[in-house]
């Protein structure tokens, strides 16, 4: 086997030919945690036949101490933040690793935060709710460190690896939701700015609204993504309007600001406005009454995206970008069901 074939191998590869898990194989080469003698045997086997070394891999730098992943935030008081940092925490534990978060200091324009990771090191990096610019980017490139971003904002960064959620089929089985509920007359309330993920989701719902027959109106309201209280222009076509409204929203927060416009239109929720949402943020749960929205599986998704930067190597990630996505699943509850179930 040459040094090329050699640098190549990866946890996974290692793990293959002893016939155990990766999270094993990293256990056996920290020497963590208790295993039979012939596990062991067998790890640090194909460990030495595949000339694999943890201490040394594609990942750019010496390393001995490489057993930390970083989750790099923009902001961490946020619902979206609280999962991702539990589904990072879950899947590192998963994988025999430690977790670092590392914010990005949005009030210092001079922070360089991949150059204090790269200085500590790193197994490799997850980026969520943050904003990595291309310079950074191609430094971590350089530096041949596994990057894998979170429901990437924009189409931009296309070119590095990430994991999302099937926004535009959630935002379809939204609009077929209420289709099947026998609504005819529906109002889409978009988010803006229009994050790549907005765009599917409003794209999804309008083809199901489309798709359900020549008769059925679909007019359109914008709003700011994370503002709050009543929206006017929804308020006002409630109050125009006769027989029952589906409204489709971009995410959990503008669906219970519907409920605030729905209020002031003296209109009812689950009765005479039909509203769903997306995210399945905690509150939808607790709302009165009760959302039906797209559960996001957040968590999942950066469980998943640790998975890809554990088992892969820098040069799979960075060569031979996918974007992988986990399904949104539609949760019913009173906004389109009724408090009796019954729609």
């Amino acid at each position: 086997m040459t040094e090329g074939e050699k640098s190549a191998a990866t946890l996974t590869d290692v793990a293959k030919a002893a016939g155990v898990s990766p999270a094993t194989v990293s256990r056996v080469l920290s020497q963590r945690g208790d295993f039979r003698p012939d596990t062991r045997a067998r790890v640090l086997a194909a460990a030495k036949a595949l000339g694999y070394d943890r201490s040394w891999t594609p990942r750019g730098r010496r390393s001995p101490e490489a057993t930390t992943i970083d989750l790099v935030m923009g902001q961490v008081s946020h619902w979206w933040s609280d999962r991702v940092v539990r589904g990072a925490w879950h899947g590192a534990a998963k994988m025999g690793l430690d977790l670092t978060l590392t914010t990005e200091r949005l009030d210092d324009d001079d922070d360089d935060w991949p150059s204090r990771v790269l200085r500590r090191g790193t197994v490799g990096i997850v980026i969520g709710l943050a904003h990595p610019s291309p310079p950074q980017l191609a430094n971590l490139r350089a530096a041949r460190v596994p990057v894998v971003l979170l429901d990437p904002m924009t189409a931009s960064n296309d070119n590095v690896c990430s994991v999302g959620t099937t926004d535009r089929e959630g935002g379809y089985a939204a609009g077929q939701h209420l289709v099947d509920l026998g609504v005819t007359d529906f109002i889409s309330v978009q988010a803006r700015p229009a994050y790549r993920f907005v765009r599917q989701r409003e794209a999804g719902f309008r083809a199901a609204v489309e798709a359900g027959g020549p008769g059925f109106q679909l007019r359109t309201v914008q709003t700011r993504w994370d503002g709050d209280g009543p929206i006017p222009e929804l308020t006002a076509l409630m109050v125009d309007r006769t027989g029952r409204l589906g409204i489709f929203a971009s995410n959990d927060n503008i669906a219970l600001r519907c409920y605030e416009s729905a209020y002031h239109a003296k209109r009812r929720v689950g009765v005479d406005v039909l509203v769903v949402g997306f995210d399945d943020e905690a509150r939808a749960a607790r709302a009165a009454p009760s959302l039906t929205t797209l559960h996001q599986p957040v968590e999942q998704m950066t469980a998943k995206a640790v998975e890809l930067i554990f088992t892969g190597s820098a040069e799979q990630l960075w060569l031979a970008p996918e974007r992988h996505e986990l399904p949104a699943h539609l949760v019913v509850r009173e906004s389109t069901a009724g408090p009796d179930g019954s729609g």
